[in-house]
């Protein structure tokens, strides 16, 4: 038969079957010579690589292959499903819209970088959501890093993984929280006059430095320095009550901790608008608390036992006072030394006698004094 178009053959009113043959001459024979036949099927599995000039449209059909390799180019407009990829992947610049993952990303020890922002909708610190990290030489966990103009990438926190894990802030890790609840600080603690509140407990600072403890300082140009406020709020503040304790401990030879000295403030009038107040100083003796002393808001001062004085301080005619003292009238000697305004008064021209005015249960008194 005369050779004819392939779109002239009845034959191809239906799709043709991989067993279906088709005639080929080979270039080098003659036209009158005989057509070789092929299935095509191995027609199919024989084409040469081909160089397409124009587009290949596939229409609803698919182009599968177990080895598909397009070697530059561009793919313009291609919806990808379900691809697998596999080895590296180079890029000049890809934009990725927002995606969704079914499974964890590899990253391979490699970097992210300008990343805006990182978000999750799940609670973090819970199984749904967690960043685990292996670590390093130095115990570090997680470090978070800022880039400052010319100094390069700065760490402004890490996490450490120790025998109780801590969140510190700066490359010397200033400020550490560490999970049992603990925080440890090298700089000053700034509450901008915010409450440090304990709750039901107390507040403690622990020091092994010699001659450390609490020191409260004030810069102010002013008249007043530092204050030591003790504050006791009440709804129902009754008289005797001890609405401030300054306490002082230590340990015994048995290294128990024993309370040695303590000074109370109490309430001794609690009348509204006529309060008043009074303190004690409470001392341990024979390892039992002893009110060694007591000072009433008038100026009465009530000590347990009797007043020593141990300096050598002769007596002088003073202004607005009378006091106490002792002094050395020989060595050996201590007696008694008192100074007062009034001065002492001759008993009579020329006598060695003089007259001491004394005050006893409201009415004036001489005390005779012999030299």
């Amino acid at each position: 038969m005369a050779d004819s178009k392939l779109s002239n053959l009845t034959e191809l009113a239906v799709a043709p079957a991989t067993d279906d043959e088709v005639y080929i001459r080979d270039v080098s024979e003659a036209a009158a010579d005989e057509s070789k036949r092929i299935t095509l099927a191995n027609l199919l599995a024989s084409l040469p690589a081909t160089t397409l000039n124009g587009k290949l449209t596939a229409g609803a059909s698919e182009i599968e292959g177990s080895n598909f390799d397009i070697n530059g180019g561009t793919i313009d407009g291609v919806t990808i499903t379900a691809p697998a990829l596999n080895g590296v992947v180079t890029t000049t610049g890809l934009t990725m819209p927002a995606f969704s993952l079914s499974g964890d990303i590899a990253g391979g020890g490699q970097a992210i970088t300008n990343l805006g922002r990182l978000d999750t909708t799940q609670v973090l610190g819970l199984s749904s959501t967690s960043f685990i990290t292996a670590k390093d030489t130095d115990g570090n966990v997680m470090a978070f890093r800022a880039r400052d103009t010319g100094i390069g990438p700065a760490v402004i926190g890490q996490l450490v993984g120790a025998a109780d894990p801590y969140f510190g802030l700066g490359g010397g890790n200033t400020f550490k929280a560490y999970l049992s609840g603990k925080l440890e600080l090298s700089g000053a603690l700034t509450l901008n006059g915010q409450v440090f509140d304990a709750g039901a407990g107390g507040a403690q600072i622990n020091t092994t430095g010699a001659q450390r403890g609490l020191l409260v300082q004030s810069t102010q140009d002013i008249n007043i320095g530092a204050v030591l406020d003790l504050r006791h709020i009440s709804s129902t503040p009754a008289v005797a009550d001890t609405i401030g304790q300054i306490l002082v401990q230590a340990n015994d030879a048995g290294l128990a901790r024993r309370l040695y000295a303590q000074v109370n403030f109490q309430i001794a009038d609690v009348s509204d608008g006529a309060a008043s107040g009074s303190m004690s100083i409470v001392l341990i003796e024979g390892g039992a608390n002893n009110t060694a002393m007591t000072l009433s808001a008038a100026g009465v001062l009530a000590p347990d036992h009797s007043i020593m004085f141990g300096e050598d301080q002769d007596s002088a005619l003073v202004a607005n006072e009378v006091s106490l003292g002792g002094y050395d009238i020989a060595p050996g000697e201590r007696s008694l030394a008192i100074s007062q305004e009034n001065p002492v008064v001759v008993a009579a021209a020329g006598a060695s006698d003089r007259y001491l005015p004394i005050r006893i249960n409201g009415a004036t008194f001489k005390l005779l004094l012999h030299t």
